[in-house]
């Protein structure tokens, strides 16, 4: 007592360090929890009477201070700043109230989200419900002319696009699209000159036709004349052909080949007639096949081996013939057997000729 009154500071005793605890690190709430919270801060308890419940009931008679105490702790100073809050996301107009009610449930990162891709479905929707109404009336004017794309057998696309080239060649070249469309038309440009159209008409449109007539006429017979010389030279050839044929054995072994051959020899010869071209395909063609080549060149020994003994045949018969008529003079054996061609020839001369 005496210490506070003469003003002396109170000793203070040094008390020992209280410990301090670690702080517990929490666990972040699922989003199932966090959906579990929203839905029941928006549907709370209700008591047995309908009234909304506390979440910690009071008991009758309690002090009111504490409430009043509660109370002002809450107020915050007049120094305290009150944290900024974020604005709100609002669930999409289309949405139905119970979706709307879980939209306000979700993370604020899940409805940035979903309202973004809504504005962006809304913002295409737009534009496409805008280009098909600036199309309407383009859709209405096809449909009205559907019969023309019909009847030329093109579609609404390719008939669009003939009318732009059209209209582009219209633009670019306009004298030479309307004598095209003129005589596409059947139309005579010439009755639109000055003077008497009748009169301009008459006289070329009847000389036009005589001459026109008599063009046909020179045609048909220059056509038949044609044919009828084509046919003639496709006869001969084919007759030329036969004969050929007939002639050499191994033409069916090596028609193929001798057919190909035929143009490159006439283009390298042009001179050469159907015969001469015949002859070199066929040689050509023999030449190359090795079997065709040798059956020729036996059959060509054989032929000149037969011509030989044929000559020799031939000699014996004529020198016996010359020898009959000098028999009975002529003394002397018969000739050595065996004797060559050569041997024979000899005796026969020397009979002949008293040697």
């Amino acid at each position: 007592m005496d210490e506070l009154i003469n003003g002396a500071a109170p000793v203070a005793t040094e008390s020992p360090p209280v410990p301090v605890s670690a702080p517990v690190e929490q666990a972040a709430p699922s989003f199932e929890d966090t959906m579990s919270q929203v839905w029941d801060k928006m549907n709370p308890k209700r008591d047995d009477a309908g009234q909304f419940a506390a979440d910690n009931p009071v008991a009758e008679g309690a002090d009111t201070a504490a409430d009043a105490t509660e109370k002002k702790i809450d107020q915050p100073s007049d120094t305290a700043q009150e944290p900024v809050k974020p604005s709100a996301i609002e669930a999409p107009n289309s949405w139905s109230a119970e979706m709307k009610a879980k939209f306000g449930a979700l993370p604020p990162e899940a409805q940035q989200y979903i309202a973004d891709r809504e504005r962006e479905a809304h913002t295409a929707i737009t534009q496409k419900g805008e280009q098909i109404k600036a199309f309407e009336p383009i859709r209405q004017t096809l449909d009205q002319h559907r019969e023309v794309f019909v009847k030329n057998g093109v579609s609404e696309a390719e008939g669009v696009q003939r009318l732009f080239q059209a209209d582009r060649f219209l633009s670019e070249k306009p004298t030479e699209a309307i004598q095209w469309l003129a005589n596409h038309y059947g139309v005579d440009l010439r009755q639109f000159s000055t003077g008497n159209p009748q009169q301009d008409q008459s006289q070329p449109n009847s000389e036009v036709f005589q001459l026109r007539r008599e063009l046909a006429e020179i045609k048909n017979s220059l056509t038949a004349r044609e044919r009828s010389e084509q046919q003639a030279q496709t006869a001969t050839v084919a007759q030329t052909i036969d004969k050929f044929a007939s002639e050499n054995p191994y033409f069916g072994d090596v028609e193929d080949e001798l057919m190909g051959l035929i143009p490159v020899i006439k283009a390298k010869e042009p001179g050469l007639n159907a015969n001469e071209v015949l002859k070199k395909a066929y040689d050509r063609a023999v030449y190359a096949n090795p079997d065709v080549r040798q059956r020729l060149q036996a059959d060509q020994q054989r032929t000149a081996e037969d011509k030989r003994k044929a000559d020799e045949a031939e000699a014996v018969r004529k020198a016996k013939q010359a020898g009959g008529i000098n028999q009975k003079s002529v003394q002397g054996t018969s000739p050595t057997k065996g004797g060559s061609m050569e041997d024979t020839m000899s005796q026969v001369y020397d009979r002949l000729h008293g040697a």
